[in-house]
């Protein structure tokens, strides 16, 4: 580390925002002090915090105008004030820790020596150059120099604030809750106010950024947000007696031996009516009578303490009942100095008691005072309809029926204190009888014997409480006897009740249903919460059809209602369920057989169709083919007719039995009726997937059937549609796969035949084809066009692929899908693919010779080829032949090629690989799209297929597996050529997705070897 001048003359700083920055910090530090005290007025800790404040925001200032500073001596200056300020920081902190932790008293002591010390170094400091020597000149300005003895006092400041740390972190570890947190907030302040020792550096010579002010500023802003929040004061005796008095909810009021009103609280002078500051100094007699007030001797006689009633007065001179406590206030000898009556308002209450009295006293006196048999009575009984006076003038028996008299007195003499709640029925004045609650209790008044009775008119009641009894037999038996089952249960599913039908339904008894819980009922603990989800948002759900599951474990189709009585955890819910297993057993039946064939249980001709739907809007939305086969069975109305509608029934079980297994899983076999059949072949590449199916079927019929003892031939004659050439919709393909059957018929039977001449394969042209192909050889008519592969990042061509093309005399320039196949199944693909490679390389080689030599040749092999048992051998004498490096050579194969056998194809590429001849999967997400091949197989390149690239700006589902597999494939350490570009906006997706290759006719249609030649010298 380079250190730094001494400064020794008159020099301009070298200001930057430092200043600014540290001055704008002292700021904040100073307000958050002085909110802080705001805050929490009269408590210590904000006070020490506000000190240890200034004492922060006066060094920073101090700083600030140090690197402001133009004059040394200036400089100088403010760097002694600094000084000053932040020698009083540690004693500040230590005193603030002391306090907050509560062991101020206990460390007083070391709270003065630290103050005491502090102050010292301080005016030592400012006054003398002992701690300032002089200045440095860092890149952000002047600096105060300091002599060596310096990092002793940076060793003290350092213990001082490990101290105060020490002090909250043992006071923490005995605090719970909210004060542990603030304890654990207040630590976290000061560990990052020790941060700020790193300015103390750059004073002894050390070349670091003081950047010490953030560290403070973190500090003092953290400790502030902690007694903002918790309003955090000292818990001194004096201020926690302050806090009780001031919230008490007795009045408190203490007057000295002159007896003057010394103190009282804010809930004595509210009682009274007056403000604390008009009775402090009054005489006692402004708020009591003087025979009302304790003397000293009463007190002394009492031990210190009485239990008073008094009456005092308020303001407005009304009188105040009380019930107070008084006591001495003693010295520090114990001498008494005053007496303080603790007091609570009882005014309200001794009006209660008072008003009781009398109304006691005028009972007794009418009781005592009348010689008849009467009722102590609520006036509110008037609606016997008799007054007052007439109530108290009649007997018992005026207020009953006449037919209960004679029973009347001998039921009063058998009632005894324990009855109560007794009904009997009372006659109001104008006859009407009503039923009356009784309750009754004997007593002795002036030595009479008595009875109170108090009479409640309870007809109403009756009448509801019989209605309530109704309507619980009818619920009663209504959940007894109701077949479905019933129940009542929790929201959170805990069963309360349950009828013996739901028992039945799940097999349990009663007693064992409400031991468990309805999530065990239903088939799956998610399906419940779906529905009791719906249910809290509906409060109702009706006809939910849902499977349940029985104590053995076996499933049922249930029918369930359910209404929410409560909302809340606590909801109860009523329901019905009933078992409607049968008939869902009988729905699906009656559906199996609506779709369904009943002799072969194939599908029939709708759920034929419905199926050819589904199987034609994937094909439209992935650009696949779909076939749609019509057979019948030959000879089979001759076979019906001849052995019987039972045998024929036989036959058509076998012969369905057999197509089923010619094709695959996701393939549809049905029967149309009679002996007709269809095939529904999904999801197919092109035309050409439908032909080993229809030969499976042609060779899987012409073993024999053994049905009822009868060895059965049967051969079958097949039509094939296929969509989108030979129809575009279920109705079209059905009916041009129907004509395609009848001239298979025609064409001798046991054969099949395409609706269209598409597939030349399956015409009856194929044999004409083959014959033309060995013709084709020989005569040297077929040529390689190649197409240049672009490279995105400079457009120079760096490669080309080569294509054959058979130039027909009679059919024109063809493509390799329009003969390849016939080439593969007649053996001529060998001589053909060796022919391909050799003039590739030989062409490639020779524009290597013309000064290309970068460029590389790319050769496609069919699944034939690539099982070609000498094909390493025949490659690599092609190449010694023409010359051509391994690695100017680039195999392609097929995913689907690669996949056919697995191992086989491992060892191959490994062989090609160790030739040194590059590798690449062609049509790369139209096959197998296994990840795993990728890192198993010795691959160089993936070719994006151009079924992705040609719709990639319209799909968004193409943009992304293009994106997907360029990501993918640059992972994997991969190139990536994109085929079938043709657009601007094709080549600006691929462009922003960084692929690397491009070929299509955006750039160049595959052309000759003369026109490539061409475009190879234009471009490179």
């Amino acid at each position: 580390m380079k250190r730094p001048t001494r400064y020794t003359g008159r020099d301009r700083s070298v200001s930057t925002g430092l200043a600014l920055a540290t001055l704008f910090t002292a700021v904040i530090i100073l307000a958050l002090g002085v909110a802080v005290v705001a805050r929490a007025r009269g408590s210590l800790i904000s006070l020490l915090f506000f000190a240890m404040s200034v004492a922060a925001a006066g060094w920073l200032a101090g700083f600030s105008a140090v690197y402001e500073s133009r004059d040394a001596n200036h400089a100088i200056a403010w760097a002694r004030v600094a000084s000053f300020f932040s020698s009083l920081i540690p004693a500040a902190t230590f005193h603030f820790a002391a306090a907050y932790t509560g062991h101020r008293r206990a460390l007083r002591g070391a709270i003065a020596f630290c103050w005491s010390f502090c102050l010292i170094v301080a005016v030592i400091s400012v006054s003398t150059s002992l701690f300032v020597t002089g200045l440095w000149r860092y890149p952000w300005g002047f600096y105060p120099r300091g002599a060596i003895y310096n990092l002793g006092w940076i060793a003290v400041f350092a213990v001082i604030l490990g101290a105060s740390l020490l002090l909250i972190w043992r006071a923490s570890r005995k605090l719970e809750g909210i004060a542990r947190a603030n304890a654990r907030t207040i630590m976290i302040a000061f560990a990052v106010g020790c941060f700020a020792l790193i300015d103390f550096l750059p004073i002894v010579g050390v070349a670091i950024r003081p950047v010490g002010f953030l560290a403070i500023l973190g500090f003092v802003g953290v400790a502030a947000n902690s007694i903002w929040r918790y309003h955090l004061v000292e818990l001194t005796p004096e201020y926690a007696a302050g806090q009780i008095l001031a919230t008490m909810k007795s009045a408190v009021i203490v007057i000295d031996l002159d007896g003057k009103i010394r103190v009282l609280n804010h809930t004595a002078a509210s009682m009274l009516g007056f403000s604390e500051g008009e009775l402090l100094g009054k005489p006692v007699r402004t708020i009591m009578d003087p025979e009302e007030s304790i003397s000293t001797g009463q007190l002394l006689r009492s031990g210190g303490a009485l239990e008073l009633h008094m009456a005092w007065r308020n303001a407005s001179g009304t009188r105040v009942d009380v019930t107070a406590s008084s006591s001495f206030v003693r010295d520090a000898d114990g001498s008494p100095v005053g007496v303080v009556y603790v007091a609570s308002d009882v005014t309200e209450r001794r009006r209660g008691e008072q008003a009781q009295r009398e109304s006691e006293h005028r009972d007794r006196t009418l009781f005592e005072g009348n010689p008849l048999p009467m009722w102590v009575y609520d006036f509110e009984m008037r609606h016997y309809g008799f007054s007052k006076d007439e109530f108290l003038q009649m007997t018992i028996a005026d207020i009953r029926p006449p037919e209960e008299l004679p029973t009347m007195y001998s039921t009063l003499a058998a009632l005894h204190d324990r009855d109560r709640n007794r009904i009997f029925r009372h006659r109001k004045k104008n006859g009407t009888v009503f039923d009356a609650e009784i309750t009754s209790f004997e007593f002795v008044s002036a030595g009479r014997r008595a009875r109170l009775v108090i009479a409640v008119d309870v007809t109403e009641r009756r009448i509801a409480d019989e209605r309530l009894r109704e309507n619980e037999e009818r619920y009663r038996l209504l959940f007894e006897r109701n077949l479905a089952g019933v129940f009542r249960s929790t929201i959170d599913g805990r069963i309360l009740e349950v009828n013996d039908a739901l028992a039945r339904i799940f097999g349990y008894t009663r007693e064992e249903l409400l031991t468990v819980t309805s999530y065990s009922l239903y088939f799956t603990p998610e399906e419940r919460q779906r529905l009791m989800a719906r249910l809290r948002e509906q409060k109702s759900l009706s006809n939910i059809e849902l499977r349940m599951r029985r104590k053995d474990g076996s499933e049922i189709w249930a029918l369930e209602n359910m209404n929410l009585l409560e909302s809340g955890d606590d909801g109860i819910i009523e329901g019905t369920i009933i078992d409607i297993t049968d008939r869902k057993a009988a729905q699906e039946q009656v559906e199996y057989q609506a779709y369904h064939d009943v002799l072969t249980g194939l599908p029939n001709r709708l759920l034929f169709r419905d199926r050819i739907g589904v199987a034609l809007a994937h094909a439209r939305r992935n650009r696949r083919a779909v076939a749609v086969m019509f057979l019948d069975l030959d000879q089979f109305k001759l076979i019906n007719d001849t052995l019987g509608h039972t045998v024929g029934d036989g036959l058509l079980q076998a012969a369905a039995e057999r197509l089923v297994r010619c094709v695959r899983a996701d393939d549809t076999v049905a029967r149309m009726g009679g002996d007709e059949f269809t095939i529904l072949i999904s999801d197919l590449p092109d035309a050409r997937g439908a032909l080993t199916v229809a030969q499976k079927v042609l060779d899987s019929m012409l073993k024999p059937m053994v049905v009822d003892g009868h060895e059965l031939f049967v051969t079958t004659s097949v039509g094939i549609a296929v969509f989108p050439e030979d129809g575009m919709d279920a109705e079209t393909l059905l009916k041009n796969s129907d004509r395609a059957m009848y001239r298979a018929k025609e064409a001798g039977r046991n054969n099949y035949q395409f609706a269209t001449g598409v597939a030349v394969e399956g015409s009856v042209g194929r044999l004409s084809l083959e014959r033309s192909l060995h013709h084709a050889f020989d005569r040297q008519e077929f040529v390689i066009h190649y197409q240049p592969m672009i490279e995105l990042d400079t457009y120079r061509v760096v490669g080309a692929e080569a294509l054959i093309r058979w130039n027909n005399p009679e059919l024109g320039l063809l493509s390799p899908d329009e003969f390849i196949p016939v080439a593969e199944d007649c053996g001529l693909i060998f001589p053909i693919g060796e022919w391909v490679l050799r003039t590739a390389c030989a062409q490639m080689k020779q524009w290597h010779r013309a000064g290309h030599g970068d460029l590389h040749v790319a050769v496609n092999l069919s699944a034939r080829q690539f099982q070609q048992h000498d094909l390493t051998s025949m490659i690599e004498r092609i190449l010694e032949e023409t010359g051509l490096p391994a690695s100017s050579l680039d195999i392609e194969i097929t995913e689907s090629t690669a996949m056919h056998n697995a191992e086989m194809s491992l060892a191959i590429m490994t062989r090609l690989k160790q030739m040194g001849i590059r590798l690449s999967i062609d049509d790369f997400g139209t096959g197998y799209s296994s990840l795993s091949y990728l890192k198993k197989f010795p691959i160089d390149t993936v070719k994006i297929d151009q079924n992705f690239v040609r719709d990639l700006t319209a799909s968004p589902n193409d943009g992304a597996i293009i994106s997907a597999v360029i990501s993918m494939a640059r992972a994997l350490n991969l190139r990536v050529v994109a085929e079938g570009v043709e657009t601007e906006e094709q080549l600006e997706f691929l462009r922003r997705q960084h692929c690397e290759t491009i070929q299509g006719f955006l750039y160049s249609h595959p052309l000759p070897a003369e026109e490539f030649e061409g475009v190879l010298v234009a471009r490179n």
